[in-house]
């Protein structure tokens, strides 16, 4: 098993989740 792979990647849908939610509050403050 290759844990570093695995350890990225979930860093990389972390990051992704936390752009998402950061984008949607900029919207919702914008409106």
């Amino acid at each position: 098993m290759c844990s570093l792979s695995s350890d990225t990647t979930f860093l990389q849908l972390r990051n992704q989740r936390e752009k998402k939610s950061l984008a949607t509050r900029e919207s919702r403050r914008r409106q």
